[in-house]
């Protein structure tokens, strides 16, 4: 039985690469801590319990601007290859809490070790991404810029507007069955099943049924968008040849069908 804490901290600076300027460098953040407990349990001389239980929490990487230029867009002038402003991307963030429980269990008896175990994941996370939201102003030119022309570069004025939240909460099964078989002395069979089930994340619903309503204006209208639900029917068998050839040498293969 036993338990660990893993912690990690991280902050850079985030310039913008087409012009740097101190004034509006911002950072790049990331945080993650993880909690594991893990036990294993020798039940008796034919079985053994392995058990774990662990809580993960990503923080970033987050992309910050400095507080005084939050709604501050970036100027360019393409004639002298001008980008004014803070990193063109920023402000982005991701964060990201697990939950885990997995148990397994290990059973010899004769010929046979018989495996199996569970494994059920909770995901919680948030991402934050909403392109050119300070917006984007592209002048043509120096004359353009001083005389506050409309924007007429190569992207124009760009600004995106909306919400650029998608929450990505999920849930996550998997389980398997596996009989390891001595047929001989050199040869073992692996024998298995394995099923695994992966949510859809809860916005994703958001963004089929902005699909279905923007059909003709922006996006192709697929029915398929609006009616997809999760799949239950992810179930593999697995056959595996472990064959000792001399005493150092093991041939091994294996086949999963999916």
């Amino acid at each position: 039985m036993r338990g660990r804490f893993l912690f990690d901290r991280q902050r850079d600076p985030l310039p913008n690469p087409s012009q740097p300027q101190a004034q509006f460098n911002g950072t790049v953040a990331s945080d993650s801590r993880k909690i594991i407990f893990t036990d294993a349990w020798s039940i008796n001389s034919r079985l053994v319990n392995d058990f774990r239980l662990s809580y993960s929490r990503l923080n970033g990487p987050n992309s910050v601007t400095p507080a005084q230029f939050a709604t501050f867009p970036n100027a360019e002038v393409d004639e002298l290859s001008i980008n004014t402003g803070p990193f063109p991307s920023a402000p982005q963030g991701y964060t990201q809490n697990t939950y885990q429980l997995q148990e397994n269990l290990t059973y010899v008896r004769g010929r046979h070790t018989l495996r199996g175990g569970i494994e059920i994941r909770k995901y919680i996370d948030t991402t934050i991404f909403l392109p050119r939201a300070r917006g984007e102003w592209d002048w043509a030119n120096l004359n353009s810029f001083l005389n506050d022309f409309v924007p007429d570069g190569n992207n124009g004025a760009l600004k995106n507007v909306g919400n650029g939240t998608f929450v990505g909460n999920d849930n996550a099964f998997a389980g398997f069955l596996l009989d390891d078989l001595k047929v001989t002395s050199r040869l073992t069979l692996n024998l298995g099943l394995r099923y695994e089930y992966f949510g859809t994340p809860r916005d994703a619903n958001r963004e089929r049924a902005h699909v279905a309503n923007h059909r003709g204006f922006v996006f192709r209208h697929r029915t398929d968008l609006t009616n997809q639900l999760d799949d239950f029917r992810s179930i593999a068998p697995y056959l595996g040849t472990v064959r000792l050839l001399a005493a150092q040498d093991i041939d091994e293969g294996a086949a999963l069908i999916s």
